[in-house]
């Protein structure tokens, strides 16, 4: 009984052990107490981190979703509403509360995504020749359109297409081979229906003689052509070269413009003498017909002490002239 005892004894050291009070704190017989000290000295009581408690961080998902749709993103087809267009009229609703980019319009006129547009059209200036033969040398050439648009052109006489060359309006083309053949047409948007065909001809032998030549008319920065309303003042300029006979080098010249046969001004006044003559710059300055519709502003020349002088014997109505520019009234 004795040895029992002490063996009991012993065995409650194990799992007891009294306190400075004289409690006693029972302990885990299979292993050390969560707050006593490791080997390491790493980790004490309560402060102590169990490893196992801790989330997995490795394993966490830190991922986000963007919903935000980009250009290459596959998007949802909108719903079928089970409705079908139907177009009969350009720009007009389509039953399903679109617009029609399709349909007809009215005479003339083509649907361009929606709008209808009626062709636009185009003139050439000089529209003529300054002595109805040839001019002197080879000269630009410009096309323009009442309205903006592209102009399609071919100089070897084949008709213009939609591939041809083109030049926004006012299109200027610089011609020096005489017989060339200038054909055009106006787009913007709806094709001009007419064709138009001129043969720039030169002769140089109208050097040795009184002459002129006219490019770049320009009326209000339009180019040479300009749709006013009635009675408006149109303003712009033209360059020239001005030139004499050799039978009267030193003769006053005057280049005399106006719509019609109607003198309203000179563009030069001088003595350009013989070939090359002179050249400039001249301002024009002109009041719109008070009716609607297209005139040719003209100009030919004189051969007088002035401008006034020039303008007096209406040289418009008597010599040949030169159409330089269009003026559409509406």
């Amino acid at each position: 009984m004795v040895l029992v005892l002490v063996a009991l004894a012993a065995t409650g050291c194990a799992i007891g052990g009294a306190n400075d009070d004289g409690t006693t704190t029972k302990r885990d017989a299979i292993g050390l107490p969560d707050d006593d000290v490791d080997e390491t000295g790493d980790e004490t009581g309560d402060d102590a981190t169990d490893e196992t408690s801790e989330p997995d961080t490795a394993l966490e998902d830190t991922s986000t979703i963007d919903d935000t749709a980009t250009a290459g993103d596959v998007i949802f087809p909108p719903e079928d509403t089970g409705c079908t267009p139907k177009c009969t009229t350009c720009g007009g609703s389509d039953g399903c509360g679109g617009k029609c980019s399709t349909g007809s319009c009215g005479a003339g006129e083509t649907c361009v995504a929606g709008t209808c547009i009626a062709p636009t059209k185009s003139y050439l200036s000089p529209s003529d020749y300054a002595f109805g033969t040839a001019w002197a040398r080879g000269i630009t050439w410009t096309i323009g359109s009442e309205a903006p648009a592209t102009i399609r052109y071919t100089l070897d006489g084949s008709a213009p297409g939609p591939t041809s060359a083109s030049k926004a309006s006012p299109a200027d083309l610089f011609v020096a081979t005489s017989g060339t053949v200038i054909k055009w047409y106006a787009d913007n948007g709806a094709k001009e229906p007419t064709v138009h065909s001129f043969t720039a001809n030169i002769l140089t032998s109208g050097q040795s003689s009184y002459g002129f030549l006219l490019e770049k008319t320009n009326l209000g920065g339009k180019g040479p052509v300009i749709v006013v309303s009635p009675g408006a003042t149109v303003t712009g300029s033209t360059s020239f070269t001005a030139w004499t006979s050799s039978g009267c080098p030193a003769c006053g010249l005057q280049l005399v413009y106006g719509i019609g046969t109607t003198s309203a001004g000179c563009v030069y006044h001088g003595s350009p003498n013989v070939w090359p003559g002179a050249s400039g710059t001249g301002s024009i300055s002109v009041k719109a017909p008070s009716t609607a519709g297209t005139y040719s502003l003209n100009m030919t020349y004189t051969l007088q002490l002035s401008c006034a002088d020039g303008m007096a014997t209406n040289p418009l109505g008597v010599r040949p002239t030169a159409g330089i520019a269009t003026i559409v009234v509406r």
